[in-house]
């Protein structure tokens, strides 16, 4: 026998002890066994070793899991229940940093809350304040031409449109502004003094 046919029936060897050969490669080791001893010594420790083997249970998934879990709780460093809670605790001087950069933040918005009523600022057009002339403009007109007619007679929106459409205007001359106004029939459709 020469050594490429002995590697060959060394590696059919243990599919002979599994029983997984084919007829042919069956009777092709057992030839070769007839001729050499040394094979059939070796295929009687490889039956051994399978039988050995399938007589012991295989460890299920879980008893891995469980084994590496509680091989890492061996490992771990082990600390009581106080040092636990003691460590989830924020330090002292964090916390009051903290609380200081809150405060400032309260006072800062504070601050600006107050300063800002006091500034002058926009109104709403409906904020409820009083005109001095409740007008109602051409529906013809466009907004330009509104704008440039308020513009020209420095008369200002103070609220509207009301439900039927009245705006109320501020004037510095209650008088003055109803005479120009009235004399813009393509702007304005009717304009009465809420002064008087």
């Amino acid at each position: 026998m020469t050594l490429l046919e002995k590697e060959e029936i060394d590696a059919l060897l243990v599919f002979h002890a599994n029983g997984t050969l084919s007829p042919e490669e069956r009777l092709q080791v057992e030839t070769a066994m007839a001729r050499d001893p040394d094979l059939a010594d070796d295929l009687s420790l490889l039956q051994a070793l399978r039988a050995e083997m399938q007589e012991e249970p295989l460890p299920t998934a879980g008893a891995l899991a469980q084994q590496r879990l509680m091989s890492a709780i061996v490992k771990s460093p082990q600390n009581s229940a106080a040092e636990a809670v003691q460590n989830t605790r924020a330090p002292w001087p964090v916390a009051r940093l903290v609380a200081v950069l809150a405060l400032v933040a309260l006072v800062g918005q504070s601050f600006y809350a107050w300063r800002g009523s006091e500034a002058p600022g926009y109104e709403l057009a409906s904020s409820g304040a009083r005109g001095d002339l409740l007008v109602a403009f051409n529906p013809d007109a466009t907004e330009e031409m509104i704008r440039q007619t308020l513009l020209d007679l420095d008369l200002q929106i103070v609220s509207g449109p009301s439900s039927l459409g009245l705006y109320r205007l501020s004037s510095a001359d209650p008088e003055a502004g109803e005479k120009a106004l009235s004399a813009r029939n393509d702007v304005i459709e009717s304009v009465e003094n809420a002064t008087e």
